[in-house]
């Protein structure tokens, strides 16, 4: 596309503020979107039940009805449309979703090259002479946006719901993500040979996860994510990427630990875990990041219980403690919403400690040998591992669920 010296090619990116919970999944019953999947598959030679399909789709439909009703109750905030983050059927649906405007975009002329991985977008076009660099040009040239959008903000950039065969939906782009890049010449083919080794550098699994003296350390499961001293060795990525690849180092050490604990023998288990999980520990209970690991971090005290190291998964669970009695007394650090509505930092605080509560039983009650305990037994070993406040009551008796 670059080969000539006055080769031109515009560049632009796009991403779609709160996708999950502008889908309004009801188009998966629509008979242009049923009609379309049963043409296709038969096409491809791939058995389809459609009757079967929409059953199956209305019920699941129905369970997306009951969660943005409970969202509602414990928001407070009306939810017209969305869909769960984290199921496996809400992956396949945010794909789908947006499906005819890859079609779309991909037969717009002039485009020569289009990607999407769920919201993001990287569309390269052929560049006329007089051609603007901006991303939101490239948006009206290649895009099908909607001339006067239902319900949005002013200011706002949305996508055609009717052309999309998406009715319902709401699809909007973020302005301040927008980007836009006009490539000319030797200059564009350097900038492109930059972005490819840079991106090749950064994703390298050596480079994000591994630090090489991290294996000699004494804790080397611990070293996949902290390292040798404690840096982190994804701190080349920009802050929302390196959480999450930070997430997912954190992730498989835990679960390099879990088996290690199942392999060793029960009196070795303990100090074994205790040495690999402990540093691991500390970094997810810190005060400036407790909130990101909470989840990652009862994994963690599962493992422990399992190892038998009740050490480290009292520590976990009393700083814990520590942090949701500072949360709802100090200035929010954040301004919570659902659904682009504002929820009040109260509400929130008290959503997060309930669902927090049933996470801990559930981590809890799935590392005990409950078939080798009774009811007695497990009622003081909860005792001895909550902290006091939050859990047990006086006498031994445990406050919770189940």
């Amino acid at each position: 596309m670059l080969s000539r010296r006055r080769s031109r090619c515009l560049i632009a990116t796009f991403d779609l503020a709160s996708y999950y919970d502008e889908i309004d999944a009801n188009f998966l019953v629509n008979d242009q979107f049923v009609d379309s999947v049963s043409e296709r598959s038969a096409r491809l030679g791939i058995a389809f039940d459609t009757a079967e399909y929409r059953v199956a789709t209305t019920t699941l439909l129905a369970a997306f009805g009951r969660y943005r009703a409970a969202c509602m109750r414990l928001t407070g905030v009306r939810a017209p449309r969305g869909i769960p983050v984290g199921c496996l059927s809400s992956k396949v649906i945010a794909n789908v979703a947006l499906s005819s405007l890859d079609e779309y975009a991909q037969t717009r002329p002039d485009v020569a090259y289009y990607a999407r991985y769920v919201d993001d977008i990287l569309l390269v076009a052929r560049a006329p002479r007089r051609a603007s660099a901006t991303a939101l040009s490239m948006a009206k040239a290649f895009l099908p946006l909607a001339a006067r959008p239902k319900g949005g903000r002013r200011g706002e950039i949305v996508l055609d719901e009717t052309l999309l065969g998406r009715p319902g939906c709401q699809f909007r782009l973020q302005r301040n993500k927008l980007r836009g890049y006009l490539l000319v010449g030797e200059r564009g083919r350097d900038f492109l040979a930059t972005v490819e080794r840079d991106v090749k550098w950064i994703a390298s699994e050596r480079r994000a996860f591994l630090l090489p003296d991290g294996l000699g350390t004494e804790s080397p499961i611990s070293a996949l994510f902290l390292g040798t001293d404690s840096a982190k060795p994804v701190n080349v990525l920009r802050e929302v990427d390196q959480l999450k690849v930070e997430r997912y180092a954190a992730s498989v050490a835990v679960g390099k630990a879990a088996v290690g604990v199942e392999l060793l023998d029960r009196p070795d288990s303990a100090e074994w875990c205790k040495q690999q999980l402990s540093p691991l520990a500390g970094h997810m209970t810190s005060p400036e990041q407790w909130l990101e690991f909470i989840e990652l971090a009862l994994r963690v005290v599962s493992v422990c219980i399992r190892a038998n190291d009740l050490v480290t998964a009292r520590t976990i669970l009393r700083r814990q403690e520590v942090h949701f009695d500072r949360l709802g007394s100090r200035r929010p650090p954040f301004k919570p919403s659902w659904n682009g509505r504002a929820v009040s930092w109260a509400r929130t605080v008290k959503g997060l400690r309930e669902w927090y509560e049933r996470r801990r039983l559930e981590e809890l009650a799935g590392s005990l040998p409950l078939p080798h305990m009774g009811s007695a037994a497990v009622d003081s070993f909860l005792t001895s591992l909550l902290p006091s406040r939050s859990g047990a009551a006086p006498g031994g008796g445990y406050k919770g669920q189940g």
